[in-house]
């Protein structure tokens, strides 16, 4: 499946933190605990539409997030959000 230019560019562009707060990480002041691993401390950060985990050194848009999140494939991920994003080609 390939998915068009346009539609990838605009899913690059979906705000990181809100991604994440829709998909069950609670967010606050920009820092959420890690999916991946246990925290004591909120360890994952959000800076510049991306994000961040400072234990395990992992980190992308809102694309990889999802990839991360659901062990999904690049067109899985972005498949996801389109149904509550709206994009068109």
């Amino acid at each position: 499946m390939r998915i068009p230019d346009e539609i990838i560019r605009q899913l690059h562009e979906i705000n990181c933190e809100d991604a994440a707060k829709r998909f069950g990480l609670d967010v606050k002041k920009h820092m959420a605990h890690c999916f991946k691993h246990n925290d004591r401390t909120a360890s994952l950060g959000f800076r510049n539409n991306h994000w961040k985990c400072f234990s395990c050194d992992i980190g992308g848009d809102a694309i990889t997030f999802i990839q991360e999140k659901f062990s999904v494939s690049f067109v899985e991920a972005c498949i996801i959000p389109v149904s509550y994003t709206h994009l068109r080609a």
